[in-house]
């Protein structure tokens, strides 16, 4: 039962944090390889995943959250790319749990910068 809860949990801090960003946009921003409004990932998938990108072009990640939904693990990347130790912990996650990506800013060219609404993905075999 209280595995059905994280998720919701999270989506809701989310939903907090995102009140601090005065310029949020819906556009998405989603792991290499899938696309945007997935909510599954295969463990090899994210394992091998390099990066984070964005839906629409002419965007640029500038940094992001991830959180682990079923274990207390947070780590803030500046820029697209997942590091070798990104990886070693993706290793921790198992099938069924939750990995949680937030506070993703952008900017488009040189504008602004703006926050890219969240995302989040399940683990699965």
């Amino acid at each position: 039962m209280r595995l059905s809860i994280i998720p919701i949990l999270i989506l809701l801090s989310s939903e907090l944090s995102a009140q601090g960003c005065q310029n949020e946009i819906k556009i998405r921003a989603f792991i290499e390889g899938l696309n945007p409004g997935d909510t599954i990932i295969s463990s090899k998938k994210l394992l091998t995943a390099q990066e984070m990108v964005v839906e629409s072009n002419g965007y640029k990640i500038l940094s992001f959250t991830a959180t682990f939904g079923n274990c207390p693990v947070e780590f803030s990347v500046t820029g697209t790319k997942f590091s070798d130790a990104n990886r070693k912990l993706f290793e921790r996650l198992k099938p069924g749990d939750y990995i949680y990506f937030s506070d993703i800013r952008a900017r488009f060219n040189n504008g602004p910068r703006l926050c890219l609404k969240s995302a989040y993905y399940r683990i699965v075999e």
